[in-house]
């Protein structure tokens, strides 16, 4: 599924900065992304809190860690939009 392997490719580029991170900068570097990913989600969390979370996630992560931007991207949402205004 998309929602997984743009999560993996994430937690692979996660993985080769930790790899990096002999001169101790990467780690720091790699350090400080995640927290601003975790406080980003959290923020995120707050406003999405009734759309399905888990894929929303993940998709939201992989695009600030791909594009540096606090876009947020909803697949549930855009994929689904045409069968609830159908049943609307």
């Amino acid at each position: 599924r998309l929602e997984d392997r743009a999560f993996n490719s994430a937690g692979k580029q996660h993985l080769r900065e930790t790899k990096q991170s002999e001169t101790g900068e990467a780690t720091k570097r790699s350090y400080e992304r995640n927290k601003n990913i975790s406080d980003v989600t959290t923020q995120h969390q707050q406003k999405c809190a009734q759309t399905q979370i888990r894929t929303c996630i993940y998709m939201y992560i992989y695009t600030y860690v791909h594009t540096r931007t606090h876009r947020c991207v909803h697949p549930y949402e855009y994929r689904f939009r045409n069968v609830q205004k159908r049943r609307e």
